[in-house]
């Protein structure tokens, strides 16, 4: 794994790393994590970048919190809710 940055201000904190992992297969994974303080919203994005120009089929698996539901509100978007108190 590799930190590529790292950031905190009085409104976020971002963190973005990658790993090497998948390279053998022709994929490169970073994932970066936005944290909004104000709003206490977490944003993850995933950037798959494709090596040797071949098809891939991406799975991500998510692991949750068992009261944590996942609602998809677009293409490429979900929305995580928690029920109750953690």
């Amino acid at each position: 794994v590799a930190i590529i940055k790292t950031e905190s201000t009085e409104k976020q904190d971002v963190i973005i790393a990658s790993h090497n992992g998948y390279d053998r297969l022709g994929i490169h994974h970073e994932r970066e994590f936005l944290f909004n303080k104000p709003k206490g919203l977490l944003t993850i994005t995933d950037h798959v970048r494709n090596l040797d120009g071949k098809k891939h089929f991406l799975e991500i698996p998510f692991h949750l919190y068992p009261k944590v539901t996942c609602i998809q509100s677009s293409d490429s978007k979900w929305t995580l809710k928690r029920e109750g108190n953690w």
